[in-house]
């Protein structure tokens, strides 16, 4: 269906290129430098590969059902070879990428910024992205960078990081995130030691580091709007509440340049067991908004309980204390930007659901292209079988049209309609013949530039098919058999509305025809 998925950190394997490949059947391509082939198994290309739909429902280890290829590469900010590895840009690997015909998966080692910030910059690329999955990591370097990295001052980086996750949210919408999991892990007394304070994190709430979280992310026009807008802001209850600072109470930078391309900072614990409390600012915090009293616990906004990735908002506990043995006003608030940038502003009505896995949280009608109603399929080039039009209607419950003018009523018993047609949900799964969910309509035409009758057969334009369908309402699936279908490709490379209606587009090229 012209869909991909780009996943950069393998590792030992890869459960989000798995899930894309033998949940939505859509090719991937894995890229990881770092890891050894004989360590991970997929980047050794020793799994199962290409087995076909279904094959790997029972298969424990690695296996994908659609093709998968991967690559000793790695994301970095250009095309470049370093100390014998490998790094490849994201724009290169976007390049002739359809739009929003792409989901990719970052776990960049501190890379994901550059590599996101180049795609922001290029208006071209970030209509190719559909979905976005990104493990951030504030404190971690990519070594290609670390000369850089060192002439900036700890602050200065770190507030270009996360200026760059906000910047983000201008194209895509967050879907979810692992802050509820991660906060419901960070427990002070284990982290810290009973009676002790924890070492001040690089960016923080009051009751949470924020140097790593996972979150998803889905294109903005793939989500449908809820009364025709986007929904209110959402009221974070996030920890009782943190401490709020403006500019004015913020002394200078002087934290050192960011060491590289070791981590910044790590757990840690005071020499002495006093826990003296820290004084508080030089003048009262602003008050912030009227909210609920205080909670002791709080239960997961979503109301889906997972050990991974969460969608909507983030439920995390509140501290009673102040947990670090320091509190830097500006750490503060970007933690504080931090959690605004990750969290979701979208529901579930506007994804028609949500999908979890490990840490992504995906909006399903991202996923599912039919999932949304008024999407259709129209086959063009049908034969004795028409397993595109089969799918459509079986796995993503969409009607189809058949239109050929050749094998109408003759080689082919969907044509002559005497296949199963409309049968419900879930009623073509025993059957190995034919079978068709949702209804399918059966056309006597072939693709032609306009609409016409030639030597006794129809002709039908594609605009025909396409008059009256909404944006990215409509597949496409032609079989070039005739030669009349290249005219109408040419007209629609001259429409730009009609290619706007299009949101898959499947081509069976053949060149040598009359």
């Amino acid at each position: 269906k012209g869909f991909r998925g780009l996943s950069y950190r393998i590792n030992d394997r890869d459960w989000w290129s798995e899930r894309l490949s033998n949940n939505f059947q859509i090719d991937t391509r894995l890229y990881d430098c770092f890891v050894l082939p004989r360590d991970s198994p997929p980047i050794a290309g020793t799994v199962p590969n290409a087995t076909g739909e279904g094959n790997c429902k029972n298969f424990e280890g690695p296996c994908y059902e659609a093709p998968y290829r991967p690559f000793k590469e790695c994301l970095g900010p250009r095309p470049m070879t370093r100390n014998r590895l490998r790094y490849g840009s994201l724009h290169s690997h976007l390049k002739n990428r359809l739009r929003l015909s792409t989901h990719v998966k970052i776990d960049g080692e501190g890379g994901e910024f550059t590599a996101l910030e180049q795609l922001m910059a290029n208006k071209e690329d970030l209509s190719k992205v559909r979905t976005l999955d990104v493990t951030w990591k504030l404190n971690s370097i990519l070594e290609v960078e670390a000369e850089a990295a060192r002439s900036v001052s700890q602050r200065e980086l770190l507030e270009r990081r996360v200026s760059i996750m906000e910047r983000l949210l201008d194209s895509f919408r967050v879907v979810g995130s692992t802050l509820e999991v991660m906060r419901e892990d960070w427990k002070v007394p284990a982290v810290c030691g009973s009676g002790k304070w924890c070492q001040e994190p690089l960016t923080h709430l009051r009751s949470m580091r924020l140097d790593t979280v996972s979150v998803s992310y889905v294109h903005w026009e793939l989500i449908e709007l809820v009364n025709g807008e986007e929904p209110d802001e959402v009221e974070l209850f996030n920890d009782g509440e943190a401490q709020r600072y403006d500019s004015s109470e913020i002394g200078p930078d002087t934290s050192e340049p960011m060491p590289a391309p070791q981590p910044l900072s790590a757990e840690g614990t005071t020499s002495s067991s006093e826990t003296v409390p820290l004084p508080p600012p030089a003048r009262a915090p602003p008050q912030p908004s009227p909210s609920p009293p205080p909670q002791t616990h709080c239960d997961s906004a979503s109301g889906i309980i997972s050990n991974t990735a969460r969608p909507g908002a983030p439920c995390l506990s509140p501290l009673e204390t102040w947990p670090y043995r320091t509190k830097t006003p500006w750490r503060a608030i970007l933690g504080e930007r931090v959690l605004e940038a990750v969290t979701p502003q979208i529901v579930e009505e506007m994804c028609g659901s949500f999908v979890l896995m490990g840490e992504q949280a995906w909006c399903e009608k991202a996923m599912v292209s039919g999932s949304s109603g008024g999407v259709a399929g129209f086959s063009y080039g049908v034969r004795d079988r028409n397993q595109w039009s089969e799918t459509m209607s079986n796995r993503f419950h969409m009607p189809t049209w058949l239109i050929d003018c050749a094998a109408a009523g003759t080689v082919s018993s969907s044509m002559a309609g005497s296949v199963f047609n409309g049968t419900g949900l879930g009623s073509c799964a025993s059957v190995r013949d034919p079978c068709y969910e949702q209804p399918f309509y059966a056309v006597d035409a072939c693709l032609n530039r306009y609409d016409r009758v030639s030597q006794g057969r129809r002709y039908e334009s594609l605009e025909k098919r396409l008059a009256n369908r909404g944006k990215l309402s409509a597949h496409v699936l032609i079989h070039m058999e005739r030669g009349s279908e290249w005219g109408a490709l040419q007209r629609l490379l001259a429409s730009a509305e009609g290619q706007d209606k299009i949101r898959t587009l499947d081509l069976r090229l053949a060149f040598c025809t009359p």
